[in-house]
Order: structure tokens, then sequence, then C-alpha cells
């Protein structure tokens, strides 16, 4: 059998070596290590090439720990809406609604990457033993640098949101009386539980935005390879006088290969859509529903148009991204 290609042979910035998938959207990965929605330990793998058993325990117990408070925010939101004025009643059931929104995606993330029950890991190990070792022994072009920036781009949006979410609630806080107590109930308003809240509210909204994140990074990386893939084979048919090149055979199973790979990531993608179109739908229904019932002032009526377009972009960009990787997947059937 030959040997596999080493590494060094891929030349020129978008013919370097095809990083695992991993490596590829780790920024991604990072950010939803950090919200508790991906395992610290495999970020660990990622960079030293092992696991640490005492580290994966650890990270399981920092993401419990994150689910349990989601789940009691979420809870303390619905125990509000019976004591809450009826001014800002619309605005205490957003609150509850954005809320469940985070718990479903926050589950989607512990499903996807269980090692039981999800379909990641065997996506990742997929990439690293079948398609990695092909994509270079068939000299396949990966533009590398591309899909970092595009990546690093992905990851300082979502973090600028999530800010920008964080300062909307701190805001509320100091303005209006009545929605301090709805966000710090049923704690004091002291010093120290404002701070708490800003932790709270940064964890809440990378929970909402790094998700989505994901699911565009990993999209436009598959749906970049597939596209190269039919470019490689329309290059080899036209070189060889539109007769089937030798390695056509493998270009094939190749892309049999990454569609197989597809597959498998929608079965935990599907719950993210799922979320994605019905919460998103419904909080955005709602949101212009608060805008046109309600009188606002400047700041809130900025503060409801922003997050209308944050959940209408949350539809959009995951239905569009997922439209193109399996527009970029049938090509070649």
């Amino acid at each position: 059998m030959n040997a596999k290609p080493e590494v060094s042979e891929a030349r020129g910035d978008d013919h370097r070596q095809i990083f695992t998938l991993q490596k590829l959207i780790r920024p991604v990965l990072v950010g939803l290590a950090l919200c508790g929605c991906y395992n610290f330990s495999d970020i660990v793998h990622i960079d030293h090439g092992h696991k640490n058993n005492f580290k994966t325990v650890i990270s399981a117990t920092f993401r419990f720990v994150c689910l349990l408070i989601m789940l009691v925010v979420c809870v303390k939101y619905g125990v509000t809406l019976y004591y809450v004025s009826y001014e800002y009643k619309l605005f205490a059931v957003m609150c509850f609604i954005f809320n469940l929104n985070l718990v479903a995606r926050f589950v989607a993330c512990l499903k996807m990457t269980h090692r039981s029950y999800g379909n990641q890991e065997k996506c990742f190990k997929t990439w690293e033993e079948d398609i990695f070792p092909e994509c270079l022994a068939l000299k396949l072009r990966c533009p590398v640098s591309t899909i970092n920036a595009r990546t690093k781009w992905a990851v300082i949006v979502a973090s600028g949101i999530t800010v920008i979410n964080v300062a909307f609630v701190e805001v509320q806080v100091e303005m209006y009386p009545e929605l301090a107590s709805l966000h710090l109930f049923p704690l004091p308003n002291t010093i120290l539980i404002k701070v708490a809240l800003i932790l709270l509210m940064l964890m809440c909204s990378a929970v909402y935005m790094f998700p989505q994140t994901y699911i565009f990074a990993l999209n436009t990386t598959l749906t970049s390879l597939f596209k190269n893939l039919t470019e490689k084979l329309e290059q080899d048919i036209c070189k060889n006088e539109t007769k089937f090149p030798p390695n056509f055979q493998r270009l094939r199973l190749l892309h049999l290969k990454l569609s197989k790979l597809v597959a498998e990531l929608d079965k935990d993608m599907g719950w993210f859509y799922a979320a994605n179109i019905g919460f998103g739908t419904g909080l955005g229904v709602f949101i212009l529903y608060h805008i046109m019932k309600t009188t606002m002032d400047t700041f809130f009526l900025i503060m409801c148009v922003f997050w209308l377009l944050t959940a209408l972009a949350e539809i959009g960009f995951a239905a569009t991204c997922a439209a193109f990787l399996h527009d970029a997947v049938r090509i070649l059937r």
C-alpha cells in the first residue's frame, strides 16, 4: 500500500495542509466552551492530542452548572410574569421566550457533543481518518486562510452582538427601576448583584450567539470543500478531453464520504434548525407585536428593533447556510 502523503507536500497558501475540522473552526469551539456548549477537554485534545480525565470531569461539571443556572433563570422569568405590571408584561413574556430558547439551544449542544447520543465526535473522527488523508492524496485545494479569516470574523461579530446585548440589559437596570427588579428578582439591587447579572447575561448571550456561529462556520467550511471538489473534477475532465479522469472513482468516493458526513451532522443540526425557526419566528413576531402595541422611548425602541433584527437574522443565516451546503452536495449527484 502507498504511504499517506506528508503534510509538507501541500504547497502554497491554498495548497497547505487541510487541517482537522476542529482546527479549522477552533475559535468557534473555544467560544462554545466558554459558555458551556462545548467540552474544554476536547479543546485540549485539539491542541495536545490527548485527553485528561480530570479536565473532562471539570468540563462536565461546568456544563452541568451552566445548564442548572439557565433553568433557574428561565423559571425566574416565568415567575415574574405573575407580579410584573401590565406596562412591562409583554417585555417579561419576551424575556421568558428568549430564555426558553437558550435552554433549547443548550440541550441541543449537550446532545450534539454527547459521546453516545451525539454525532459530532464521530464526524470529526471520520474527517481525520477518511476525508483528510484522501484530500491530501488528491491534492485537493482548500482555502485555509479564507476559512480561518471567515471563522474569526464570525466570532468577532458574535462577540460584538453578545456585548451589545449585555450593555442593553445593564442600561435597562440603571434606567428603569421596574425592569431592574424584573432582571434581579429575587435578589436586592446591589453592586455585587449587578456584576453577577452582567456575567450571567454574558453567558446567556453567548449561548444565544455562538451555536449560530458554529453552524455558520461548519456549513461554510464544508460548502467550500464541496465546491473545490467539483472544480477539481471539472478541471480533470477538461484535461482528459471530456473523458473520465483516472482519479474519477476516488473523487466520487470522496464526495460520497463528505455527503455522508453532512448527513450525520444533520442529525444534530436539525435540532438547531428547529430551535432557530421555532423560537426565532416566535420571538421575532412577539417583539414586533411588542413594538407596535407599546409606547416606548427612543432607547427602548432601538433595543427592541435590534433584538427583532437579531431574531430575523437568526432564522435567515442558519437557513441560508444550510441551503448553500445542501446545494453544493447535490451538484455531483
